[in-house]
């Protein structure tokens, strides 16, 4: 596997851009056979979840969230299609046994808030957990159970250096009892598969910085010499309750690799961490919350010599802007 190191810059849901001609040459498969590679202008991820854990004495209700608070946030989400620059599918793994797929972790810290609006915002901080990987292999992972996110080839990664978010809390608490008098079932994809489990409503966006330290050549190929990006960011991006994709029991919770069906409480995973009678959002330790990712890209290319294994780039990446819903094929 070739590497190259980089910067790369990640909005929740990944967005890439440059005013360069080029779209980026991309083997789905890296060499694998059954794919060739093609010009991509845009990677097209479906609906997929994500958990904000907050610090001890934390607290995502809307009459307690408080500045500096601190919390880490995990998301996963499998990719939909490779998109060309009319925004048509030029490529897509449905149907082929395969998948491209996200993790990612970082913390975040709260800046602002307005208890009349209940609204907040948000400023991704440093150090504890820190990731964010691409992974390829066999299409298996689950959205309800949260797993098969993380197994495979792995072939980007980084870590998170700075980014905001913001989300708005529609409810309205109720007299005497204080609870959310509109909330509603978490899970409102399909069936529904958390019963007894209520969500506040809201929406958000997010954007965030990832400095990216390696990638496989083989999946992102030719001859790059810098990767731009123009950052987009949609208030409607992160939601709640879910209705694209069904809420996950399990989030990757380190770098490195995991098992297709690791359990919750294996050392590597973390648990949505709520039973039925619970109001996410609002008497909940933890917060989980829709979210969908598109990433529009183009690059600049020139003729380099390859050398026998690693070479460094000052190459930028535009990735992750939880942007707004697609159809999910789960």
């Amino acid at each position: 596997m070739k590497k190259t190191t980089f910067t790369t810059t990640v909005a929740l849901g990944i967005l890439l851009g440059t005013t360069n001609a080029h779209a980026l040459l991309i083997d789905p498969d890296g060499g694998g056979g059954a794919f060739n590679a093609i010009d991509v202008h845009a990677l097209d991820w479906n609906a997929g979840s994500a958990l904000a854990v907050p610090d001890e004495g934390g607290s995502f209700k809307p009459d307690q969230i408080a500045v500096g608070d601190t919390f880490t946030q995990y998301a996963h989400a499998e990719l939909s299609v490779f998109n060309d620059a009319s925004g048509n599918a030029n490529g897509t793994f449905i149907g082929s046994g395969e998948q491209w797929t996200f993790v990612l972790g970082f913390r975040e810290e709260v800046v602002s808030v307005d208890p009349t609006a209940r609204s907040a915002s948000f400023s991704a901080i440093g150090g504890g957990t820190n990731f964010f990987e691409i992974w390829y292999g066999d299409d298996d992972n689950d959205n309800l159970e949260g797993t098969g996110f993380n197994n495979g080839t792995k072939i980007l990664s980084g870590t998170v250096s700075s980014g905001t978010s913001n989300f708005d809390n529609d409810e309205t608490l109720a007299p005497f009892t204080g609870d959310p008098g509109d909330a509603q079932p978490l899970d409102n994809f399909g069936n529904d598969d958390r019963p007894g489990i209520r969500s506040v409503t809201g929406s958000g966006g997010a954007t965030i910085n990832i400095s990216v330290s390696s990638f496989d050549s083989a999946f992102f190929t030719g001859a790059i010499s810098s990767l731009e990006l123009k950052m987009i960011n949609f208030d409607t991006s992160l939601i709640d309750p879910f209705n694209n994709t069904n809420p996950a029991d399990c989030f990757t919770g380190a770098a490195g690799g995991g098992t297709v069906n690791a359990a919750c409480n294996g050392p590597n995973n973390i648990s949505f961490g709520m039973s039925s009678g619970d109001i996410n959002g609002f008497n909940t330790t933890n917060f989980e919350f829709q979210q969908d990712a598109i990433s529009n890209l183009k690059v600049t290319t020139t003729t380099v010599p390859e050398p026998s294994s690693i070479f460094l780039l000052g190459t930028g990446l535009a990735a992750l802007g939880f942007a707004g819903t697609r159809k999910r094929r789960r």
